[in-house]
């Protein structure tokens, strides 16, 4: 039953929240509170709904291309059903940006649900530590010669044989790669409508187009 509610959610959240964002408060409550990041990076919470609508519209997903990659359910407390989201945004300009988004579905008398809490974050870049075969190749070279070396000089010792000349500049080393290490960047009113029974249920009176039963929301785009 989560994975339906679920898939069926998803897609006609995502639908109305980029076709027509003046819409997508009617999946809330007066008393919902939802989380979005400011300028800054730091999550500011609202609740009532005309702000709620604000906050919706303001992000303005309309203008990006928007992809689903997992969507995922869980049966919550009293009934309720907790949603996690990851997908992308990407801008006209072919900005891609990561995001993460969490849905908290409460049931409301009468049958259905509405979104009773919703937290969007943007994923912050990282960077990731990338060793090169060449570097690799280097590591192995060095420590060859740091062997040759070792085992002259103690040969020489043993002997009591030792030259003056530099063994060490006989040895070639290759000139180690410029690029010794690389860095990958890796890089979201009034209640008329609230997820009702019949929404859930796979009406497709609501917000077109909808899932079939039980179908997966995982690598749905909204462009």
């Amino acid at each position: 039953m989560p994975a339906t509610i679920c898939a069926v959610f998803v897609d006609q959240y995502y639908h109305v929240l980029h076709d027509t964002p003046d819409q997508a408060y009617k999946f809330y409550l007066d008393r919902s509170t939802i989380g979005r990041p400011r300028p800054d990076g730091v999550v500011e919470y609202v609740t009532t709904l005309p702000e709620i609508n604000k906050s919706l519209i303001s992000m303005d997903f309309s203008k990006y291309l928007t992809e689903i990659d997992t969507a995922d359910a869980v049966s919550s407390h009293n009934g309720g059903t907790l949603i996690v989201v990851t997908g992308s945004l990407t801008a006209p300009d072919g900005v891609c940006t990561n995001f993460t988004q969490s849905f908290f579905l409460a049931p409301q008398e009468g049958g259905g649900c509405f979104v009773l809490n919703d937290i969007f974050r943007i994923m912050p870049k990282t960077s990731r530590l990338v060793t090169s075969q060449s570097d690799s190749q280097e590591n192995d070279i060095k420590e060859n010669v740091g062997s040759t070396v070792e085992s002259r000089e103690a040969e020489q010792v043993k002997t009591g044989h030792v030259p003056v000349e530099n063994k060490v500049g006989d040895l070639e080393v290759p000139n180690p790669s410029a690029n010794v290490t690389t860095y990958e960047n890796y890089d979201g009113t009034e209640p008329l409508v609230q997820a009702t029974k019949e929404d859930l249920e796979g009406t497709h009176d609501a917000f077109p187009p909808k899932p079939q039963p039980h179908k997966d929301a995982t690598g749905s785009s909204y462009a």
